[in-house]
């Protein structure tokens, strides 16, 4: 069963019902049964697999992202055209959707414009197109806005796309209508996802390192400044056990449970280029206190002590104890 909700602003077409804008509480998507195994959101449509690895796509289809040969926005579930192989994981990006195929093989559909198809043009697809360079070699794949990025067999990561904020991380601002290897991870990379103008990736060795457009601090190296190529999010150590990349900010979870997120903030324009844990994940991380997040720091019940230890415990316990940044873009 897939079920979908919005805040405002969205249309009914993203949602796959026919009911008005701002649809505040999940809604079902009752096209598509009980069969999805995977579900992935892009900026205005939405792509789900099925449990017979077919992908279904609905929403808005100015340059073809649903894959169904046309460019007709569509309010319920229409089946991606062309994939003729079992579908193993999709993506959907800004304007944009891959799908990785069982094959290891790696399609592309809709939006082109900056080269995010990786087919070597920049013309639309109103169906799916390979990416031909990378084979069958594709383990996973992470749309963004306006560029994509592929996991490799051998743990490479490569990308393609729009590069003005050098997200591509090929250490230029040239955008690549092919895919090109972040050659600075080597063959560490066991994760990564794509954001809006920047990418994060998690290696072998369980640290993070991000990239690209950086003016909320989304890179979470403690900076503004964007990178070119990746940097280490050192706040993090080498604990991290999935990363997502959003449009100006990015969050992360490491091995303890605990979710650290930074960039800009929802409600005002500076943004946290440092990580701080989240409250309300269970885990009472060490940018939390029990005073500002009682819920993760709970105060443990006091435990009796024999009478003889009272005066040693007494003194154990004697003895424990946002700033705004301005947002700035590359013109």
């Amino acid at each position: 069963m897939a079920a979908c909700g919005a805040g405002a602003g969205t249309t009914a077409v993203s949602l796959a019902t026919a009911l008005p804008p701002h649809v505040l509480s999940p809604v079902r998507v009752t096209a598509l049964g009980s069969s999805v195994a995977q579900v992935t959101a892009g900026f205005l449509h939405t792509c789900a697999r099925r449990a017979d690895a077919t992908v279904w796509c609905w929403g808005e289809n100015f340059a073809g992202q649903l894959g169904d040969g046309t460019t007709s926005s569509r309010a319920m579930p229409v089946q991606v055209a062309g994939l003729v192989g079992a579908v193993a994981e999709v993506s959907a990006g800004g304007g944009h959707s891959c799908a990785r195929q069982t094959d290891g093989t790696l399609w592309c559909w809709g939006f082109n414009v900056t080269g995010q198809l990786g087919d070597g043009t920049a013309t639309d697809r109103l169906t799916p197109i390979q990416v031909s360079a990378l084979g069958t070699t594709v383990t996973e794949v992470s749309a963004g806005a306006e560029h994509t990025c592929a996991r490799r067999t051998g743990s490479t990561l490569w990308c393609w796309g729009r590069n003005h904020f050098g997200q591509v991380g090929d250490g230029t601002f040239a955008d690549r209508a092919a895919p090109v290897q972040v050659a600075a991870l080597e063959a560490s990379v066991a994760q990564s996802s794509a954001g809006y103008s920047h990418t994060c990736a998690r290696k072998t060795d369980g640290t993070l390192w991000c990239w690209g457009a950086n003016f909320s601090g989304q890179l979470g190296d403690g900076t503004e400044t964007e990178r070119l190529i990746p940097v280490e999010v050192a706040t993090l150590g080498a604990a991290v056990a999935e990363v997502s990349a959003g449009g100006s900010h990015s969050c992360a979870r490491k091995s303890d449970h605990s979710v650290w997120c930074w960039g800009a903030y929802l409600d005002d324009s500076s943004g946290d280029p440092t990580p701080r844990s989240i409250c309300g994940d269970g885990v009472c991380g060490a940018t939390e206190t029990q005073a500002v997040c009682p819920s993760d720091c709970v105060t443990p019940a006091p435990v009796p002590v024999p009478r003889w230890s009272a005066g040693l415990l007494a003194a154990a316990l004697a003895c424990s104890l946002f700033s705004g940044a301005s947002r700035r873009s590359r013109q």
